[in-house]
């Protein structure tokens, strides 16, 4: 029941596209549910509304162990007075501007024998219709316990070249194993905007070894291009140019600092191959 709730919220707010940012906030900014005395992330949609029709406590919270400001949203199984237990979500549906090629954010997490869930859809207003379409997304499953603030990147995978005006985003634990007391902690949510020159179908660069200490083996096609390397705040790091018929097969970025770090290259037909690189501490 509560799997199809999750569902049907996250379907039926995914039309309403044009009235609210997503990636300024980072879960500084909270609210008051009319009629009770918990709070809310700003223009996230939470499972508190629930927790306060039946008097229970809430179970997404405003913590103040965050990564970076002074709050971050901590997801959270509660007693409840009903009996029941049910683990928090949030959902979000807002506008973006451009064509999104990494979800990115940090978090840490205490799961016990529970399993928290993460999608992000890549929506499109249809007029026609009145509604969006989901045109690419991201997922992924987290399990066990991290005690430190780690970062995650999910790739989105796209079903044409088309630019997604909205996003939705949604964190809800698996009801399928609750245990009380399993807590996720998210902060400082970010995407990766593709620029105009990236809005075509990507593959994924083969890279080996990966993580390493910042030297990288990978294989190329061998045609015209050109290869980026980001941060994992989206800045340009450094550019290679290819010619055709001499593909770059070595990269060496040990001059800069341990991170999460993103390839991306683009042919002379403009068609993109990316691929995240761990740059690991030198020594390890």
């Amino acid at each position: 029941m509560k799997k199809l709730l999750l569902f049907l919220t996250l379907t039926s707010t995914s039309i309403y596209v044009h009235s609210q940012t997503l990636w300024s906030e980072g879960f500084e900014n909270w609210s008051i549910i009319t009629g009770s005395s918990i709070e809310d992330p700003n223009n996230w949609f939470t499972s508190n509304i629930y927790q306060s029709i039946f008097g229970d406590p809430g179970s997404v919270i405003k913590s103040d162990d965050s990564h970076s400001g002074q709050f971050a949203a901590k997801l959270m199984v509660p007693p409840s007075n009903s009996g029941d237990l049910m683990g928090g979500f949030i959902n979000y549906t807002g506008e973006i501007s451009g064509r999104p090629y990494f979800f990115t954010g940090w978090h840490k997490y205490n799961l016990a024998s529970d399993t928290m869930q993460m999608v992000a859809g890549m929506m499109k207003w249809n007029g026609v219709e009145s509604a969006s379409s989901m045109m690419g997304a991201c997922s992924g499953t987290i399990s066990g316990a991290n005690s430190e603030f780690t970062y995650f990147s999910y790739q989105i995978d796209y079903l044409g070249s088309e630019i997604p005006d909205s996003i939705v985003v949604l964190f809800a634990f698996d009801d399928d194993v609750l245990s009380l007391n399993s807590t996720y902690i998210v902060d400082d949510l970010s995407l990766q905007i593709a620029s105009s020159t990236l809005d075509l179908e990507q593959s994924i660069i083969p890279v080996y070894p990966n993580p390493s200490e910042g030297r990288f083996s990978m294989h190329l096609p061998s045609v015209a291009g050109i290869l980026r390397i980001y941060d994992n705040a989206g800045r340009l790091n450094r550019e290679f140019n290819q010619e055709a018929g001499s593909p770059i097969s070595f990269i060496d970025i040990s001059d800069e600092k341990a991170g999460f770090y993103h390839a991306v290259f683009i042919d002379e037909k403009g068609r993109t191959s990316t691929q995240k690189l761990i740059v690991q501490n030198r020594g390890r």
